[in-house]
């Protein structure tokens, strides 16, 4: 088909277009000639043996006209002589033709033929030139359409001759032949699905097949040679095309092969688009077949590069010890600025001497961390069990709920070296020293054994004053060499026992900020301090108001001094008191997401179990440090629990005094405030007792409050009705998903007889174990290990006791240090069991002290029974 009349359409739709960088036409046609019929006329032959009128040019519309309607006569319209290249192969003719009503014409046809060489000139040779015409072959005819209007006539013709001419036939017509135009076609330089055309003249007929290469950016997949069909139209047909390769797509403009914009990729072969590059991958580059994780993000493990990558915390700062001694090491650090953060401990062994190569040797199974190796919450743990004078490296990683399913390699960490305490050792003595030593060692023996006569003649003196100052403490006595608990009321004045259990500070170096906190007879501030030579930090600031009783003013000096007692990463720290100047203030570290209740409400459903087991691990480890003190609580729920920045607990609020009021109501008085009953233990409410039995109950209903994110126990039960439910045996149910084992625990927690609940120790044990393994948590069953309680009664000698806890093989040992009776022993601590009895191995002999613990327990609670009789 002519692209004639399609041009001006095309003309019109590539100037559009080329503002687009759009080359693409539908064919492409080349003009040789165009032109009236006038310009093209050369002269008209007729058979001179024949009259008749022939074709004549007009000047009035530009064309050439023949009417002989009654004239059968042959007259032949001679174009003139027009060049055609060698190289084409088909010429295309366009004639504009204008037939009038002719009702007496012969034959309105008019024949086309083509000639390719000058007739003879002149009338002479007229005969010869017909003669030639005759001869030629037909190539179209000019059919009739038998309609007033302009006709179009297309038609295509072989050249054969690098000149050619139109003849046009015509016997008994009536034609006006108007314009006349000469082209052929050619399939045009292009790219076109991938693969470069070159510039190709079109075949007269059918397709021309033209080898062609692949541009840059594709290839052939097949490996076969890529070529087009060039149509007799002028139109491409790819076979075999040319695709882009990866990280290339076909751009629809250019219809080339370009690169994968930035943060976009395509991992296969062929003209598709690009794909945009997961969450938190894709570089600042193009032409991308995958996507690469960017700086501080990765994939799951077995995950590929169509998988979002995923961040890890930053690594911690400033690793330094705190404390260390010949077997064991604390580290502090700063927590990373990211949200969730857990910690994995990795302790290696470093080589001795001189020898300089990497710390690889592990530390092994007989290391210790407390509270934990992995998934620590704090930002400090103690490592115990290492060995003397020897280089560890520690290395602290920052993890989070993603790091686990992401290589450890790529996990953020910090690296320490420390080297434990060593053995002093001397470099060689003097002569004189070596004379000397012997005397004065000798003359310190016998100043030793005065002195250990003397010690045990006060012993029973010191015991009983120990027992009187203990006096309202709880079930437990105090026991030699162990850190006990003092009640502050056993004192003559509470300034006294203020001033041995807490320190005063300097009125001026306290700056009170913002009110958090108040009742009836002070208010808590967020405030600052800034000690001498130590950078300023946030406190919290507990103030009494003017007006304050005189018993309000002896609370508040005896809570601080409770509160100077204890030193554990889980129990609140008292920084100081200023007792000096009014208003009184008690100072305390400041934890910067308050109550735990507070927290829990504030975060429901958004932490998960590991995070919840992490809270509740910290509450008991610090109640197992309070319980190792003889202290009993009474009073703890997650109301009484502080959360600090990074989400450890601490256990607080030593305010209450332990009397308790006479009244039958559900709330019990106390001096500092009401206990509500659904905190408290059964036994401790019957019968007004509390131990760390009830403590432990408290603790089963503060685990609950966490895992339902501090909803209320009990919900809106009266506490008459909590304290009769209790009573017949019910039980809270377990939280909305809860795991099965964590309200086992609750209910281990709950049991009525207080002696088979779980000790702290235990407890902080299993969560432990949960947090370190979590599939734990889907098990049907926890076990709880129990020491069962042993008759000391029933003991006529030590080597009996010993038999019973499984320690026999030392009964010779206590017999050599002179230890007959049970009530000798019960005095012994963990050291003396080491320098006197010479129990060398530390699981056996930290085994014995417990059972000692327990043995002076059970002494000191039947003295009280018969005290009381």
């Amino acid at each position: 088909m002519s692209c004639v009349r399609e041009m001006s359409f095309i003309f019109s739709l590539y100037i559009i277009l080329s503002a687009f960088h759009i080359h693409n036409s539908v064919c492409k046609e080349v003009i040789l000639k165009t032109g009236t019929c006038s310009e093209y006329f050369e002269r008209s032959v007729e058979d001179p043996d024949f009259r008749t009128t022939g074709w004549s040019p007009k000047a009035a519309n530009d064309g050439c006209s023949i009417c002989n309607s009654q004239d059968t006569a042959e007259s032949w319209l001679v174009t003139k002589f027009q060049q055609v290249k060698e190289f084409i192969k088909s010429v295309h003719v366009n004639v504009k033709v204008y037939r009038p009503e002719c009702g007496l014409c012969k034959n309105q046809d008019v024949k086309v033929y083509i000639l390719g060489k000058a007739l003879p000139i002149g009338q002479k040779g007229l005969k010869e030139a017909v003669g030639i015409l005759k001869n030629l072959t037909l190539v179209t005819t000019l059919k009739n359409q038998k309609d007033l209007t302009d006709k179009f006539h297309q038609f295509h013709f072989e050249p054969n001759a690098p000149q050619l001419s139109i003849a046009f036939l015509s016997a008994g017509s009536c034609t006006l032949i108007k314009d006349i135009t000469l082209s052929y076609f050619v399939c045009d330089k292009n790219t076109s699905a991938g693969v470069n055309l070159p510039r190709t003249v079109a075949p007269d007929s059918g397709s021309q097949r033209v080898n062609v290469s692949c541009p840059e950016n594709t290839l052939n997949p097949g490996n076969e040679e890529a070529y087009g069909l060039c149509s007799s139209k002028g139109i491409w047909k790819i076979i075999s095309p040319c695709i882009c390769k990866k990280g290339y797509t076909l751009n629809t403009i250019e219809e080339g092969c370009i690169e994968c914009a930035v943060n976009t990729y395509k991992d296969t072969l062929g003209n598709g688009k690009c794909t945009n590059c997961p969450r938190n991958s894709g570089r600042n580059l193009k032409g991308q077949s995958q996507c690469m994780c960017q700086d501080d993000f990765y994939r799951f493990q077995g995950e590929n590069y169509t998988k979002p990558c995923y961040g890890v915390p930053s690594p911690v700062g400033d690793v330094k010890y705190i404390d260390k001694t010949e077997t064991s090491i604390t580290l502090l650090w700063t927590p990373p600025p990211d949200q969730g953060v857990l910690y994995d401990i990795e302790c290696n062994k470093c080589p001795s001497g001189s020898d300089s190569g990497s710390c690889v040797v592990p530390c092994g199974r007989s290391v210790m961390f407390i509270p934990s190796q992995n998934n620590l919450t704090y930002t400090n743990v103690t490592i115990q069990g290492l060995d003397q004078d020897t280089e560890y490296q520690f290395v602290i990683y920052s993890k989070n709920m993603n790091s686990a399913r992401i290589s450890r390699t790529n996990w953020k960490s910090a690296v320490k070296k420390i080297k434990t305490e060593g053995m002093s050792k001397s470099d060689g003595l003097p002569a004189a020293v070596i004379i000397v030593v012997p005397v004065v060692v000798i003359i310190l023996m016998i100043v030793i054994i005065i002195l250990v006569v003397c010690l045990l003649k006060r012993r029973k003196i010191r015991r009983f004053r120990a027992s009187q100052r203990s006096r309202g403490g709880g079930d437990f006595p105090l026991i030699p060499g162990e850190k006990n608990y003092i009640d502050p009321t056993t004192y003559d004045n509470p300034e006294r026992a203020v001033s041995e259990f807490a320190k005063e500070l300097d009125r001026n170096l306290i700056k009170l900020e913002a009110i958090i906190g108040g009742g009836e007879f002070g208010d808590v501030y967020k405030g600052d301090m800034k000690l001498p030579g130590q950078p300023s930090m946030k406190v919290a600031i507990k103030t009494l108001k003017a007006g304050a009783t005189r018993k309000n003013r002896t609370d508040f000096l005896i809570e601080a001094s409770v509160m100077g007692q204890f030193k554990h990463i889980n129990v609140i720290t008292l920084e100081g008191v200023v007792t000096k100047t009014t208003p009184l203030l008690i100072v305390t570290e400041f934890m910067e997401n308050g109550s735990l209740d507070k927290y829990l409400k504030e975060n429901d459903g958004v932490l998960k179990a590991p995070q919840l087991l992490g809270l509740a691990q910290g509450v008991a480890s610090g109640m197992e440090y309070l319980a190792g003190m003889h202290f009993v609580h009474r009073d703890l729920a997650a109301r009484n629990v502080l959360v600090n920045a990074n989400l450890a607990c601490k256990v607080a609020d030593f305010g209450l005094s332990r009397d308790i009021g006479n009244t039958a109501e559900s709330e019990y008085e106390t001096q500092g405030g009401k206990i509500p009953v659904r905190w408290t233990a059964p036994e401790a409410i019957t019968y007004r007792k509390f131990s760390t039995a009830s403590d432990i109950w408290s603790y089963g209903i503060l685990l609950w409050e966490i895992m339902s994110f501090a909803e209320r126990p009990y919900w809106n039960w009266g506490n008459e009705e909590v304290m009769k439910r209790v009573a017949e045996g019910y039980r809270l149910p377990p939280p909305m998903n809860c795991p099965k084992t964590v309200h086992q625990l609750m209910k281990e927690c709950w049991l009525t007889d207080r002696t088979k609940r779980p000790a702290f120790k235990e407890i902080v044990r299993i969560i432990e174990e949960w947090i370190k393994y979590p599939e734990k948590l889907n098990e049907d069953y926890i076990k709880v290990r129990r020491t069962e309680p042993l008759d000391y009664a029933a003991f006529t000698s030590i080597k009996d006791w010993l038999e019973a806890i499984k320690m026999g093989m030392y009964a010779s040992n206590f017999s050599k240090a002179g230890y007959e009776e049970l009530s000798d022993v019960a005095q012994l601590t963990e050291d003396e069991l080491l320098e006197k009895v010479g129990v060398r191995l530390v699981g056996h002999r930290h085994k014995i002290y417990q059972r000692i613990k327990e043995m002076s327990e059970d002494m000191n609670l039947k003295r009280e029974q018969s005290v009381r009789i």
